[in-house]
């Protein structure tokens, strides 16, 4: 995996996903002025991606591909800057394919991993 680097804006911590500019959150920031690495790979579960109609702080513009339905949980197949993601719902009445949508992720459930040695930084 390719890893990104934590740089300093405006008084935040923030990683250039190439898809947006993702703004660390409180946790993330504190775990990182304490530790050397500067680069890192950030990892987020299917399940801990937010799916909604509408623009928030710290998403990305994607578009749904299609949606596969797997019981009670859809993987939902989604482009974001030429990048193909998959995101896990537990409804998707609100989506379709060809929607354009905006992904966060719950910052609860983010992990971040230091790019050299692999060591958990966060999780």
């Amino acid at each position: 995996m390719e890893g990104m680097l934590v740089e300093e804006k405006n008084g935040d911590l923030v990683i250039d996903l190439k898809l947006c500019i993702y703004k660390l959150p409180e946790k993330a920031r504190e775990l990182m002025k304490n530790t050397a690495s500067s680069e890192v790979i950030l990892g987020i579960r299917p399940e801990n991606i937010v799916i909604t109609k509408e623009s928030r702080e710290n998403s990305l513009e994607a578009t749904v591909v299609y949606i596969e339905l797997t019981g009670k949980e859809s993987n939902v197949h989604l482009e974001a800057g030429g990048s193909s993601l998959i995101a896990i719902r537990n409804s998707t009445q609100d989506i379709k394919a060809g929607d354009k949508v905006w992904l966060s992720f719950d910052e609860e459930k983010i992990h971040i991993f230091d790019q050299k040695s692999g060591k958990a930084l966060l999780r």
